[in-house]
């Protein structure tokens, strides 16, 4: 039995981000990268699926192709990638269990449908990526973080038969001409980078998000302009235009991630104000604290609303308050911040 050291991750809304954060914090150098970063949001006017974002490199938004072999946006994460052709004869489980022994985490494609910890078990094919950190061979186990039946992201046991069967299905379903299986990727932790807390990135990054401007970056080189976005604090408008349409259903997830953006927002101001040793910062914790809670509660006010029908205008107002609380509290921390540069 061998298991690889997992963290808790502080963002869960999608997994570009969830698995390397889970693996990259337990290097306790890498959170002045993370305190950089995760600043900027994203959102597509046309509500396409996963509309709503963290705007780093590395988005939901940006690029699922891309997505589905790397994570280039974080550079704490090596990532290999691994083709296995259909005459390969060792079974999938073997894989995992090798990569695992050279202390490599794995990142795999499942049939959710041969899941039994999945919602969709026996009911829908679904097709998702699922991060491979353990193994026990006594019980024929291999442990995985993922989203389990309840929607809760945490770890879940999958035994060798149906991960066989998730994951064979799954070339199946793509009709791989190339009679390819699906690739794995193995990722570890980059010990040779490093980075030291910027706050002139910091700063720029608030000022972009509270203009509502794209963050210009490494991205632009490989995305054209997608006149479809709207970034920073103008995406409260958006939100409160998309949970106002009357909907049976509405994806919780923007609102989820809207939560776990002010969540960051909160870790970010603790570290400055244990970092520069400077009081000044309280007022803005709690008011950014204050605005954590009123995220939290709009996303229960959705779970409750397609539970209950009742209509979903309280949402909308609440969504008001938040944007008109975030903007006060933006203004203070970059007049706080300013004093750094004189």
């Amino acid at each position: 039995m061998k298991k690889l050291p997992i963290v808790d991750s502080p963002i869960k809304g999608y997994t570009i981000h969830s698995y390397p954060l889970s693996i990259m914090l337990n290097e306790p150098r890498s959170y002045e990268w993370f305190y950089s970063n995760y600043i900027q949001v994203v959102c597509n006017r046309l509500f396409d699926e996963n509309f709503f974002d963290f705007k780093n490199i590395c988005s939901i938004i940006d690029g699922d192709e891309w997505i589905n072999w790397l994570y280039p946006g974080n550079p704490w994460i090596k990532c290999e990638t691994i083709v296995l052709y259909k005459d390969y004869y060792k079974e999938i489980y073997e894989i995992i269990i090798w990569a695992i022994k050279q202390n490599e985490y794995v990142v795999i494609t499942l049939d959710e449908y041969y899941l039994p910890n999945k919602q969709n078990y026996k009911a829908n094919h679904n097709l998702h990526e699922i991060l491979c950190y353990g193994y026990d061979e006594t019980d024929s186990i291999i442990y995985t973080l993922t989203f389990d039946q309840r929607g809760i992201f945490q770890e879940v046991k999958v035994n060798y038969s149906d991960l066989q069967n998730a994951y064979e299905s799954v070339r199946e379903i793509c009709n791989d001409k190339e009679n390819r299986i699906n690739p794995i990727k193995l990722l570890s932790i980059n010990k040779n980078f490093s980075f030291q807390f910027n706050l002139d990135l910091v700063y720029q990054l608030l000022i972009d998000y509270i203009k509502s401007r794209d963050t210009i970056g490494l991205v632009k080189q490989v995305y054209p302009n997608n006149l479809n976005l709207t970034y920073g604090i103008n995406t409260y408008e958006l939100l409160g235009k998309y949970y106002s349409y009357g909907r049976k259903y509405y994806d919780i997830r923007p609102l989820h991630i809207l939560y776990e953006h002010k969540k960051c927002m909160v870790m970010r101001l603790e570290y400055m104000r244990n970092l520069f040793n400077d009081e000044t910062f309280n007022n803005i914790i709690e008011g950014y604290q204050e605005i954590q809670k009123m995220c939290l509660l709009a996303k229960r006010l959705l779970i409750k609303y397609m539970y209950t029908s009742n209509w979903i205008n309280d949402i909308n107002k609440l969504i008001e308050s938040i944007y008109k609380m975030e903007q006060q509290q933006l203004y203070k921390l970059i007049k706080n911040l300013e004093k750094y540069f004189k």
